[in-house]
């Protein structure tokens, strides 16, 4: 009885663990005592003592031999093991013990320091992980996106979109490290910013105060964008994960069923306080996505001969075409964070430039090609296309179904820190308990709001096209090349070279964000 109690004992201590709010921060004492002085200058700025900036900027603290500002844009905290940030450097461990290579990746105890004292991720790693951020759920829907756009017209403009997005990616982190570049010359020692403060930094002349906060438009635009993306994209790996159990249950479990039978297990899964626990699924993807894009050619070429005779283009329902794509390639909410697990993000470009070509390749070749093997009759998920009954194919569902379920708590981790460090800026202490329900309860929301889009847009493409078209146009196309265009007019380097191009692009993402959603509501 004893070993058996003491065995469950065990059990419930690491699923504890798992959830518990104490265990997102670091152990170590020395980081403890900064922590503690740190939340005390914090404090003190937004106590009821009437002390001055100035004076709280000479009380100095050695955090790596700088000082911790203590304006909201200046104070720098390390990232939660729950973080955006954290999935990025938990995968890269994960996959590093794999290869035989202990300790793998980066600490998270590091990302305070200067990026020249980082052990970060190489290159390589970085061309990798924005290779698997960009061919993913969103790839089986490349063929029937090519319907929409036309043949030739559809392989030339996934090019043309790669194209553009390795380019405003690069100008986005560009923007990045030119503002952490300025803030360090004014005094205020950032080591990174977010999307979110780059776009307040460049824009600071949109900023207002309410009920004594300071409000930034722009950054409020970024923050909506951001939430908006996380539960769109969240929503869409429902609508995949759910879809298949029609047919895996003859029938007897609906697609509005399943939806409501994963909501709860998805509020679990957002509840987890380390991402170290789903790191598995970085390469738990790699083989999901990989099984399921040879699983398609493969039954294709079996069951089917390319039609080489398809539309060239498809000009009215064109825009279809785009928010299904730029669903994959415009994933920027993703690539500050990626890029600041570097050890030398100097080279960032160098690796989203390496990695865009092979994502355009691929993304190009199999929506033309699934687009030639099944034809005008190919579905919204080009494996709906597939035969039911088909083991191979019913093994694939589940895997890429239960890679997707493991995938959405990381992806909604962008849209949730937004919230909740919304509601404890700066937090450098331990959650309370009433603290870590409130976190829970955000999340919940979150997953609910999810799981609602599921319900009320519940095929695939549509919701692709959503997302892709709205969400994934605004913070790609439009605001990348404003925040650069604003830059460069500060610095007085703003010329017809730099800004007509810029100007184009944000036409470009206007007209493809009003025209997508425009075109995707009006067919719902």
């Amino acid at each position: 009885t004893q070993s058996t109690w003491g065995l469950q004992s065990s059990i419930d201590i690491r699923w504890f663990c798992i959830f518990d709010p104490l265990a997102v921060f670091q152990t170590q004492q020395t980081r403890t005592q900064t922590q503690t002085q740190a939340h005390y200058l914090y404090s003190l700025k937004h106590s009821r003592h009437n002390m001055t900036d100035h004076l709280l900027e000479d009380t100095k603290l050695g955090l790596h031999n700088r000082l911790i500002a203590v304006d909201d844009l200046d104070f720098e905290v390390p990232p939660r093991k729950d973080s955006l940030v954290s999935s990025f450097i938990e995968s890269a461990k994960f996959e590093g013990y794999l290869e035989g290579k202990k300790g793998s990746g980066m600490d998270i105890s590091l990302l305070d320091k200067p990026h020249a004292e980082q052990q970060g991720q190489s290159p390589f790693q970085v061309i990798v992980n924005l290779f698997k951020c960009a061919v993913g759920s969103g790839s089986f829907n490349l063929p029937s996106a090519f319907k929409h756009g036309g043949l030739w017209l559809s392989f030339f403009s996934t090019c043309f979109l790669g194209f553009l997005s390795a380019f405003t990616i690069n100008q986005l982190a560009w923007c990045e490290r030119q503002l952490v570049s300025q803030l360090q010359a004014e005094g205020r020692h950032r080591s990174r910013l977010s999307y979110i403060e780059v776009g307040r930094e460049a824009f600071p002349m949109l900023a207002f105060t309410v009920a004594g906060r300071r409000i930034n438009i722009m950054a409020v635009i970024i923050s909506i964008g951001i939430i908006l993306t996380s539960i769109g994209v969240c929503g869409v790996y429902v609508i995949f994960v759910s879809k298949p159990f029609p047919d895996l249950t003859n029938g007897a479990i609906s697609q509005l069923n399943a939806t409501l039978i994963i909501f709860p297990l998805l509020v679990l899964m957002s509840w987890i306080r380390d991402f170290r626990y789903l790191s598995f699924t970085s390469v738990l993807g790699d083989v999901a996505v990989s099984a399921g894009l040879i699983t398609v050619l493969a039954f294709g070429f079996v069951e089917h001969d390319m039609d080489w005779t398809l539309p060239a283009a498809n000009v009215e329902t064109f825009p279809k075409f785009f928010g299904g794509t730029a669903f994959l390639f415009a994933i920027h909410i993703v690539v500050l964070p990626l890029m600041q697990t570097m050890k030398e993000p100097s080279k960032f470009a160098r690796a989203t430039n390496v990695s865009y070509v092979f994502i355009s390749v691929v993304n190009a070749l199999f929506g033309a090609i699934g687009y030639m093997l099944f034809g005008d009759t190919v579905e919204g998920n080009v494996i709906d296309s597939l035969p039911k009954d088909s083991g191979v194919v019913i093994a694939v569902r589940i895997l890429l179904a239960i890679d997707l379920f493991f995938t959405v708590p990381m992806v909604m981790s962008a849209a949730r820190e937004l919230i909740e460090n919304g509601i404890y800026p700066h937090k450098l202490t331990p959650d309370s308990w009433k603290q870590c329900w409130v976190r829970n309860f955000i999340r919940t929301c979150l997953v609910a709001l999810a799981v609602l889009f599921a319900y009320e847009v519940p095929h695939f493409d549509v919701a692709l096209d959503l997302v892709g078209g709205f969400t994934n146009s605004l913070m790609g196309f439009i605001i990348p090349p404003a925040i650069y265009l604003m830059i460069k007019y500060k610095s007085q380097t703003l010329t017809w070279l730099n800004g007509i191009p810029n100007l184009l692009i944000m036409a470009f993402g206007f007209t493809a964000l009003i025209s997508t959603t425009t075109m995707t509501i009006t067919n719902m």
